[in-house]
């Protein structure tokens, strides 16, 4: 059987018949497809948001003002 992975509702209905292990084999090789798409989409948001005037750039900022008045400690330090 061939998987026509076009579309959710079309893998959704062939994944309801019986599956042969050359379909299994397409499902998983589609859900790593996926999860590699999603990885490579997470990398590009962190990308974008540790750039500069990116959505967590006023976080750093708080941080460095933070170390500069020393209210951390370096992990050595802390308590176990």
């Amino acid at each position: 059987m061939k998987m026509d992975l076009a579309g959710p509702i079309n893998f959704a209905a062939q994944l309801k018949q019986t599956m042969t292990l050359k379909a299994i084999k397409d499902a998983i090789e589609h859900l790593q497809w996926l999860d590699e798409r999603e990885k490579l989409a997470w990398d590009v948001e962190i990308e974008n948001d540790f750039a500069p005037e990116g959505r967590a750039d006023s976080l750093l900022d708080r941080v460095k003002r933070d170390i500069q008045a020393g209210k951390f400690k370096p992990f050595d330090q802390r308590r176990p």
